[in-house]
């Protein structure tokens, strides 16, 4: 994904996706980071804290019905969302750049979930220093481009579809 700043003057920019997931009955998700933000009243970033051990899906484990609206730092960039009675997965690999990875699993009933690698922290913009938080200005005519590759994998095969 680029973007293209075709303004004349400096623009803060930041780039993700935000792929859904089908939330079938025992789903796992795997992804290492070394901190997650706390979400305050306003369901908006305000507390950086290391990832709690509810929170920690360093090995890939079941996501249960966990509540997360969360964005992880640190995380390594490699992310999975696996469907094991299904017998398949999905694995993320971000560019550097992309460091921040948004969480989502709404409460039940919903049936899906969100696993969203985002170059900059929810809300950074808004922050006093936005660029320490991922926020990049681009100048005129300057480009930002950001790549991340999601592979299908099939139980047993090892195959990439």
């Amino acid at each position: 994904m680029t973007l293209r700043n075709a303004s004349r003057k400096p623009m803060p920019a930041g780039l993700g996706w935000h792929p859904y997931f089908p939330r079938h009955q025992g789903v796992e998700l795997s992804f290492a980071a070394s901190a997650v933000w706390l979400n305050g009243s306003d369901s908006l970033p305000h507390e950086r804290l290391p990832v709690p051990p509810q929170w920690d899906f360093a090995r890939r484990r079941a996501l249960g019905h966990v509540g997360l609206d969360n964005c992880f730092e640190g995380w390594h960039r490699q992310a999975s969302v696996h469907w094991p009675q299904a017998g398949v997965g999905v694995e993320m690999t971000a560019q550097e750049g992309l460091d921040h990875l948004v969480v989502f699993t709404p409460p039940a009933p919903q049936d899906f979930i969100a696993v969203e690698p985002v170059s900059h922290l929810n809300n950074a913009i808004n922050l006093p220093v936005p660029q320490a938080h991922g926020i990049v200005v681009l100048g005129p005519g300057q480009n930002m481009t950001r790549t991340l590759r999601m592979s299908i994998r099939l139980d047993g095969s090892g195959a990439i579809v």
